[in-house]
Formats: structure tokens, sequence, C-alpha cells
């Protein structure tokens, strides 16, 4: 019988390219056993090749049932627990991916691809300070990374540090004025800072790289609409209805942020991002404004008045589908359980009932949850599960939702 270090020692030769006949000299590992390592192997790199393309096109659920038929070959393989780490982060089991990337980097400390994992996860569950050590860890030791700088912007622009992550973006895309994910970093820090003529700019030239970028022309769509230039918004939305039309998926998302985007301009509604505008022009000072709005919501708001707040934005239209990721951070402060709850509540208010759904069954999985709690947790279950649902959509009464907290009226 081999261990697991002869048996990976040979594997990392056959990944360098050397031949059975080679690596037997170098061993004392019979041929036959070598030429079955090898041919399961190239097995697992076949297969691991699928998945990635299973990923690139976002069928998750398939990449994750190839990716465990390659563990349950080979546990320890490698390279297939980094992809079922993307698996778990794609579908959003975020503590199911952090512990698989432990379990790697304690076996592999200095496995990249695993720590640029962890820096994600770690930001996607707003730890953004352990995530900014992270990252800046990695850069010590891999300079060029620009996946993990990427993330850093990212960061930077969530605590609202926009002069570092703009620094950051134009260094990258100094050396690569093509990458399109920092560009599309670089636009949001634009809009943050009501720079809306750069942002538009920025928005066209990554759609010269690629015109088919749906997120891309769905965020000029409202550059154009903070603009007031609604009738090139409305020349875009008629492009995307075109360019969706002979895909399902597409055309599903595309009639949504239509429906959303009509909404906001029949009944004037604020986005998010002219919402943080004013705030921003009504302060002489970004640090100052930034420091009280913690002040408020952390010191002279009671957990429950933050709440009721934050409930304000969903009733009042500001959450839409393309400022939802801006309202996850804001209410990052506020326990994990009202955070799920408050995120179910959005989502029902924008008609994605199955996401409302998804995020009480992750509320369900919280540890020491009190029997209040749970009772809240159990009704808003049931809601969503019966005909009730339909109600609360037509009616718009979220507060449904969760029960106790009382309805906001129109």
């Amino acid at each position: 019988m081999y261990s697991l270090a002869e048996k990976n020692k040979i594997i990392e030769l056959f990944k360098k390219g050397e031949k059975v006949a080679s690596i037997k000299l170098m061993s004392n590992i019979s041929r036959s056993t070598l030429y079955k390592w090898k041919k399961d192997f190239e097995d697992a790199r076949g297969k691991s090749q699928e998945v990635e393309r299973f990923i690139k096109a976002g069928q998750i659920r398939k990449a994750e049932i190839l990716t465990n038929e390659i563990l349950n070959k080979d546990s320890k393989d490698i390279y297939a627990r980094v992809q079922l780490t993307t698996i778990y982060i794609r579908q959003k089991r975020l503590q199911e991916a952090e512990k698989l990337a432990n379990e790697i980097l304690q076996s592999n400390p200095n496995n990249i691809a695993t720590r640029v994992q962890l820096t994600t996860i770690y930001i996607k569950q707003n730890r953004l300070q352990e995530a900014e050590e992270l990252a800046k860890e990695i850069l010590q030791s891999n300079p060029d990374n620009i996946a993990t700088e990427g993330q850093l912007i990212t960061i930077y622009t969530k605590q609202n540090r926009l002069q570092e992550a703009e620094k950051l973006a134009d260094k990258i895309l100094q050396f690569n004025p093509n990458n399109i994910a920092v560009k599309v970093q670089l636009t949001k820090i634009y809009i943050k800072q009501n720079r809306l003529q750069e942002a538009e700019k920025s928005e066209n030239e990554i759609l010269e790289l690629d015109p088919n970028n749906i997120p891309a022309r769905i965020q000029l769509v409202i550059i154009y609409y903070n603009q007031g230039k609604e009738e090139q918004a409305e020349k875009i939305i008629e492009e995307l209805k075109q360019s969706g039309k002979n895909d399902s998926i597409k055309i599903e998302r595309i009639d949504f942020f239509t429906k959303m985007y009509r909404k906001m301009k029949k009944e004037n509604i604020p986005t998010m991002t002219n919402k943080k505008i004013k705030e921003q022009n009504d302060s002489s000072n970004d640090k100052n404004s930034e420091a009280k709005d913690n002040t408020l919501i952390n010191g002279n708001k009671t957990q429950k008045e933050a709440i009721k707040s934050f409930r304000k934005q969903i009733y009042n239209g500001e959450i839409t589908l393309e400022n939802i990721s801006d309202f996850e951070t804001e209410i990052s402060s506020i326990p994990e359980f009202d955070r799920k709850m408050l995120l179910a509540e959005a989502y029902t208010h924008l008609n994605l009932a199955e996401k409302a759904k998804q995020l009480l069954k992750e509320a369900e999985n919280i540890e020491n949850i009190s029997e209040k709690q749970q009772r809240i947790l159990k009704q808003a279950i049931q809601i969503t599960q019966s005909s009730k649902m339909n109600s609360i959509l037509k009616n718009k009464k979220w507060g449904q939702l969760t029960g106790t907290y009382e309805e906001y009226q129109h």
C-alpha cells in the first residue's frame, strides 16, 4: 500500500509532464500502478475542465454533481476541492465554503487560489476588516495578483474609502486598460461620488470591449436616469430586449429590470444612488458624515429603531434590483437574523419570492436564536409557502412577512 504523500509526489510529476518510464526509474512503484494513477489523474483533470465549463456557463448544480464524483474517487483532490469552494460561493453557501477553504489551507497554507476565495467569502459576509487583512497578506507575497487588488477595490468601496479605491483601480488600468472587472468597479466609484459623466464614459468603454455586457447596459440606463436622459435610457432598454429575445434567462432578467425602471420613472422614485448622492452633497466632510451616520445607527438609535429605519427604505421603494447589494452593505451592522429577515422582505418587495425563501432557509440555520425569533421565522416560512404570498405581493403588505413589526401603509 502506497502512502498519500507518495501518490501526491507522483501526481506532481505527471502534472509536470514526466513520462511513466522516467518516473519508474525514480521510484519503487510498479509500472501498472503508475499507469493506473496516470489514468486516474487524466480522468480527474478532464472532469475538472468540464466542471470549469459548467461554472462559466452558470450551470452550478451540474458542476457540483461532477465535482463530487471526482472527490468520491479521491477525497484529497486539491483541484476539485478548490472548485467545490467556488461552487459553494456561487450558491451562497458561505459557511460551507469557508469551512472547506480553511480545511484546504490547513494542509496547504500557501494555496493562493483558496486564500483569494476566502477573501471573497469574507467580503460577501461583510467581514471587511478580515478581508482586507487577508488581501494585503496575499499581495505581500504576490504583488501582481490582480484578482486580489480587485478585491481590495471592493473592500475600499464598501467602506466608502473611495479615494483609495479609485487610486488602486487607476493603477491596475494603467497596466491593463482593458480589464472590464476593474472598469465596472471604477464606474461604481464614480457614481458614489456623483461623477456621472465619468461613469457614463466608463460604461461606454466597457461596452466597446464587450457590447453584449448586460450588467453594463443596465447600469448605463440607471446613469442616464440619474442624468435625466430618459430618451437614451429607453433606447438601451429596447436594445436589451432585442439582444435577449432568443435567451429565456436573459429576457426574464431584462423584463424584470424594465418593470422596475418603469416603476421608478412613473412614481419618480429616487434610486439608492440618488439617495447617497444627496447625503454626500448635504455634507461638507465625507468622513464626518460617515462617522455621524455610524453614530446614528449604532449609538443614538436602538437596534429596533435602526431596523425600522431600514424597513422604511423598503416600503418607500428605495430598494431596487440594481442597488440591493448596497442595501446589504448598509444593514451589515445589525444582527444576522434581523439582516436575513430584512433582505427577505426586500426581495419580496421586488417580487423575488424564491430569493426570499432562500434567505429564510438560511435564517433557519442560525444558531441560538430566541423563541420569539423562531416563531417569527416559522410564520414567515408558512406565508411564503401558502397562497397568502400572492396577496402580500398584490397588496404590498411586506410587513406580513415577519409578522411582528408594524405595517407601513402607503
